[in-house]
């Protein structure tokens, strides 16, 4: 039963009974759709926790997200008090004094670091068809953890703010809101561009061309060409990042005149490139995600095998599974945990699996382009994460500096971007978004978080643009034999807030 309810449900509320249905059946087959921002989170929780004396594989498979606390395990609860504060800071104020630190994980969860644990939990939501509700003053069910690799000692937990930044008792119906999913198409028409679209592309500037590839898309249909794009994001999502990010920036100037954040100078090559390092390769293939959301797998994993090879000197050439980030959970079937299968998921999420449970081979569970079935667990050959982050330690924290830094030390990092439909029609060039809104072109194609993997960044000799070069998942005959360069330092398609990296444990 949702948790904002105070009432018990009436055989005659059946509007609340499938908003209910409706919001369990969204929590293991899409993105989340809630949608909270970084105010909603700031101010004191208060968190009820069970005993920490379980394995993982309970709370994977008792510990699910809708689930009350008291029907998963009986006897008293523990009870923890936290502040936090911006831009990362999480305080345990009772029952003892510690401090921590937190991040929201895109606008859907957040996760904090205290007392030697971690804990993570995706904020409250109810669904209606394309009506959302997001309760951010409460979570759903989420899980914790000791701060080290493959736990042996997990507990579930579940929030509740009782007080604003400035003191304040929280009102719970000003940290609600509600918003319109944007609606994926279901029909089984085949994909067309609009017309006029890439030669309007190709008119408007003369800095990357664009084309029709009719033998990528023309057999696509358009609910399978969303697919491939990404989970699509609503215009209040879209604003709500935007705004998430200009707070991010005050809160890094405000440290910076405080003498609490000191901006790197390292001078970096004006070209580097994994891709072909002292005339070798770090970077793994290019392959295609096919008409699967799993953009989010394909980018962890690419990052994660790039870093080893990196790590090790090329020594170690391990291919990842994507397909056993989507399907599995420890060797066990996975039902929304940390991910929502071919319907989305996260980089940052996929290095705290990846960290408990590590990536299994692509040998042990080859690609399928569909959700799945887990493979036998006694073929899991597991790699693990040491640790795992977002770059600048919270999201919103990354820079064009940090990135280049971290890239140069350590290999292929994944990122998020907002993509469009202009990606679908790259040729070659240095991408910039296009100067017209595409969705106002074709509303069936609005913005989407999209994750691909950046391999290098460089300098072109005769314009002089500064631009990143990313692996995508969509096959070889797309872009630049499956690459993509994209304007550098200008934060193109949000590329350059949202990084997320991994130190592998080889």
């Amino acid at each position: 039963k949702s948790q904002h309810l105070t009432m018990s449900i009436s055989l005659t509320s059946l509007s609340i009974v499938l908003t209910i249905l409706l919001s369990l059946i969204a929590l293991s087959r899409q993105d989340l759709p809630v949608h909270c921002e970084f105010p909603n989170l700031v101010g004191t929780w208060e968190f009820k926790l069970t005993p920490q004396n379980y394995d993982v594989d309970f709370i994977t498979t008792k510990c699910e997200q809708r689930t009350p606390l008291d029907e998963i395990v009986s006897g008293p609860l523990n009870t923890m008090k936290v502040t936090f504060t911006g831009p990362n800071i999480a305080k345990q104020i009772a029952p003892t004094e510690e401090t921590g630190t937190f991040t929201m994980v895109y606008d859907q969860g957040f996760q904090f670091w205290l007392n030697g644990n971690e804990y993570f939990a995706n904020f409250n939501f109810s669904q209606s068809g394309s009506k959302v509700s997001s309760y951010c003053y409460e979570t759903l069910t989420g899980w914790y953890n000791t701060d080290e690799q493959a736990s042996k000692k997990w507990g579930c937990f579940r929030g509740v703010k009782v007080a604003e930044a400035d003191g304040s008792r929280t009102r719970m119906h000003l940290m609600s809101n509600e918003h319109q999913l944007p609606q994926r198409s279901q029909s089984q028409e085949l994909y067309r561009s609009p017309k006029g679209f890439v030669k309007r592309i190709n008119t408007e500037q003369n800095l990357w061309t664009a084309k029709e590839y009719p033998e990528l898309w023309d057999k696509m249909t358009v609910s399978e060409a969303q697919a491939k794009l990404g989970i699509p994001l609503s215009k209040v999502r879209v604003e709500g990042h935007q705004r998430h990010m200009q707070l991010m920036r005050q809160y890094q100037k405000q440290q910076e005149s405080e003498g609490l954040l000191v901006r790197s100078d390292r001078k970096l090559p004006k070209n580097f490139s994994w891709r072909d390092y002292h005339n070798q390769t770090f970077v793994p293939d290019v392959r295609s995600q096919g008409s699967c959301g799993s953009c989010y797998a394909f980018g962890s994993t690419g990052s994660a095998m790039g870093r080893v090879r990196v790590q090790t000197q090329n020594a170690k050439q391990t291919h990842f599974s994507p397909q056993d980030l989507m399907s599995c959970y420890n060797g066990a079937k996975s039902e929304g945990i940390f991910s929502q299968r071919c319907e989305g998921g996260f980089p940052f999420l996929m290095g705290k699996r990846a960290r408990q449970v590590g990536f299994n081979t692509e040998e042990c569970f080859p690609y399928e382009a569909k959700d799945g079935k887990c493979s036998d667990a006694r073929c899991h050959k597991p790699t693990f994460v040491k640790e795992y982050g977002y770059l600048g330690g919270y999201y919103g924290a990354s820079t064009e500096q940090l990135m280049m830094e971290n890239i140069y030390d350590f290999g292929p990092l994944a990122v998020n971007v907002q993509a469009t439909q202009g990606w679908f029609h790259y040729s070659h060039g240095i991408y910039r978004e296009p100067s017209f809104d595409t969705s106002s072109v074709d509303p069936k194609f609005e913005a989407t978080n999209h994750i691909v993997v950046i391999v290098a960044w460089g300098e072109d000799e005769t314009t002089g643009t500064k631009f990143w070069e990313l692996q995508n998942s969509w096959g070889s005959s797309w872009g630049e034999q499956g690459y993509m360069r994209i304007v550098r330092g200008e934060d193109m398609c949000t590329i350059e807030h949202q990084t997320v990296h991994y130190n592998m444990d080889v």
